[in-house]
């Protein structure tokens, strides 16, 4: 994993093993961390740690990214990106857009109404993958774009508490969501939609990713996204392997 970290002032070794996320650590590890709290110190702005497979590099990871603030962890898996939000269950997890259904999409399948318009040969909506968030409407439809799709939400519409530590929150407030709703029981793709289909929630894409992107920890196999999201300014740099 690659762990991309924020321009704060080289902290010590005691806060990296004050850092460390389980109560017991083995003696490698404890060395690994004072040789990366020895090389921020003397001005190194790029590390790299090759260890087995067993060795237990993720508490490391953590423990620095916990020590030195905002950070982001890039995963080169899926696989990888799981077993850290299982193992940390305070981080956010950002995945990439295959990942979801387009919630206009989804609208039109829980409706009965929905017809793949991209070539899919079977009319079976479970075999039809362009239901996706990666073909969503409003990635190929200027209708739907930025603010045009009224379930995409966006980075500012977010709060946060308990900033910077384990117990942080990222959450939409209530104001903000009855903003969203009002602005979605105007929506002309409503129209044709059952009743009970017509209550507002965020587009589970843009809601992870803005939750992920606000939170001081981020964990993604898809880094070039929180740069383009944040303009996100990398000062030190750890890859881990």
């Amino acid at each position: 994993m690659c762990l991309l970290l924020s321009d704060n002032q080289p902290p010590t070794v005691d806060d990296f093993i004050r850092n460390f996320p389980f109560p017991t650590k083995r003696d490698r590890q404890s060395y690994v961390l004072n040789e990366i709290a020895t090389a921020f110190a003397s001005g190194y702005k790029y590390i790299l740690l090759e260890a087995p497979t067993g060795f237990g590099k993720s508490p490391v990871a953590i423990a620095t990214a916990l020590t030195l603030g905002t950070s982001y962890i890039c995963t080169s898996t899926k696989d990888l990106q799981t077993q850290y939000a299982r193992d940390f269950p305070f981080l956010k997890v950002a995945k990439g857009k295959n990942n979801f259904i387009c919630a206009v999409k989804e609208d039109l399948v829980r409706n009965g109404t929905y017809r793949c318009g991209s070539g899919c040969i079977s009319n079976n909506v479970n075999e039809c993958y362009h239901t996706t968030a990666d073909y969503g409407l409003c990635m190929n439809n200027e209708e739907f774009e930025g603010k045009g799709c009224k379930y995409r939400t966006f980075l500012k519409d977010y709060k946060i508490t308990n900033k910077g530590t384990r117990e942080e929150k990222v959450f939409v407030d209530s104001d903000t969501e009855a903003y969203y709703q009002e602005r979605h029981s105007q929506w002309l793709h409503l129209k044709n939609l059952r009743e009970e289909l017509k209550i507002w929630r965020p587009c589970e894409y843009f809601d992870q990713l803005n939750i992920a992107s606000a939170f001081y920890i981020k964990l993604s196999n898809f880094f070039r996204t929180f740069v383009k999201q944040e303009g996100a300014s990398i000062k030190r740099t750890i890859d881990i392997r």
